[in-house]
């Protein structure tokens, strides 16, 4: 009795439009997959900003708490004293370390990690991606200290 005749083969794999539709699809998979790693690195740095903008705060509170504990002038402008018995002074303003001031600037952060301070009050993870310093402008006041994050 002879065998039916089949019209597909069974050696037969996929056709070639099958394959590039296999090939699309894994591109707009992959170009999803990257857009949303690339967003999250961002984000990323973005938190760690927002971090080291809470670390400055912090230390510069500490800075003045000590200030005031020592018995400092809190309305002079320009103020020098050690703080931490180094032997180099800190440039003070109202209280508060100056943001101007290299030394009391990378004191008041002793391991910045990714972070590089640029003298001028900045604390740069990367360009137009960092946490910004500026002195207060009255005794009573407190620095500002705010991010800037559009090169994150």
């Amino acid at each position: 009795m002879p065998r039916p005749v089949s019209h597909l083969r069974p050696d037969a794999g996929f056709t070639l439009i099958e394959l590039a539709m296999v090939i699309v699809l894994l591109g707009i998979m992959a170009s999803i997959a990257i857009a949303k790693y690339i967003d999250l690195q961002r984000e990323a740095r973005i938190a760690v900003l927002h971090a080291m903008q809470g670390v400055i705060t912090t230390a510069a509170s500490l800075v003045h708490n000590k200030a005031v504990v020592m018995g400092l002038d809190l309305t002079d402008p320009k103020l020098d004293v050690d703080l931490d018995g180094d032997g180099t002074d800190e440039r003070l303003i109202y209280g508060y370390p100056k943001r101007n001031h290299g030394h009391t600037m990378e004191w008041m952060i002793a391991s910045m990690g990714d972070f590089t301070y640029i003298n001028g009050g900045f604390y740069r993870l990367r360009p137009n991606c960092q946490v910004d310093y500026a002195d207060p402008n009255n005794p009573g006041e407190m620095p500002q200290i705010g991010i800037t994050d559009s090169g994150c």
